[in-house]
């Protein structure tokens, strides 16, 4: 078994390796995501779009971000689900991720 086997869904690092923590906020900045979603608008990608705001929200305090965004979490939820969000549901989130 080599060091960077899985053994019940567990990354094994070898022992001594410098690591550090990881800070999704530096990668998913509001910046990045609405140029991705640009990208994706450009390239006739709404699943991309979804995917995307799924990736920033499972990142961020849903619960709190939805609140600042005054969007329903019934709303994001059913979206979500048929991967179809509104363009007004779109311009709420991406607001409060701007801001």
């Amino acid at each position: 078994m080599s060091n960077t086997s899985t053994a019940k869904g567990r990354l094994k690092i070898k022992k001594g390796a410098k690591v550090k923590k990881f800070n999704p906020d530096k990668y998913l900045s509001a910046d990045f995501i609405g140029a991705a979603i640009m990208e994706c608008l450009l390239n006739n990608d709404p699943e991309g779009i979804v995917e995307l705001l799924t990736i920033y929200l499972e990142e961020h305090n849903k619960v709190d971000f939805l609140k600042k965004a005054q969007v329903p979490r019934s709303t994001i939820y059913q979206a979500f689900k048929h991967k179809n969000p509104t363009i007004r549901t779109l311009a709420k989130v991406m607001s409060a991720a701007a801001h």
